[in-house]
């Protein structure tokens, strides 16, 4: 009996082995097409006869962008630099945005994605954004003018009654001025 019972203890292999787990950070597009779309997607934001390939396949790599970001940036639009860039680490974000050296790039992504709830300052923002995305002002223009604007908004979640009545007066006289600085482009509604 107790022969059988060695020889069945012998016998009985372990469990079969189980599958590896999926490695969790693989992208389905590499690091060369994501730079490449990236290119392609930001002609109108920085001086398009500057690529930018090999500095965004080396921030990419260098910087271990994660395969969401990746594959986003691979597929991206020219509207989706925003929704791509917020896939990475505030870090990441801003080295690749400083490698865009001289792009409206990163105060598009930036207003593209500010609400301030204030109806003019909202139309502003988006006139701005308008501007900054038409290839027919001056590119040295919109540089400009996406240095100036954004970074300038910072405002509480709330605004008391008063003050979002003065925002809403300045940022329609904003809105004035910006159309008679870039009115004969064509650009703004």
């Amino acid at each position: 009996m107790r022969a059988a019972l060695v020889l069945l203890v012998a016998c009985s292999g372990s469990a079969p082995p189980r599958p590896a787990a999926p490695i969790a950070n693989v992208a389905a597009h590499s690091c060369g097409e994501a730079a490449e779309r990236l290119e392609h997607a930001t002609r109108d934001l920085r001086e398009p006869e500057v690529s930018i390939i090999p500095a965004m396949r080396g921030r990419c790599i260098d910087d271990r962008w994660p395969s969401a970001a990746v594959d986003c940036f691979a597929q991206m639009t020219p509207d989706d630099l925003g929704t791509c860039a917020g896939k990475l680490t505030t870090e990441q974000r801003e080295a690749m945005f400083s490698s865009f050296n001289g792009s409206v790039a990163a105060a598009v992504t930036k207003l593209r994605a500010l609400h301030v709830g204030i109806p003019d300052c909202d139309q502003l923002i988006a006139a701005f954004v308008t501007v900054l995305t038409c290839d027919k002002v001056a590119f040295e223009m919109r540089v400009e003018l996406g240095n100036e604007t954004a970074d300038f908004w910072s405002l509480p979640d709330k605004l008391p009654p008063a003050a979002a009545s003065r925002m809403a007066t300045a940022c329609n006289q904003s809105l004035v001025e910006l159309r008679a600085r870039v009115g004969e482009s064509g650009c703004m509604p």
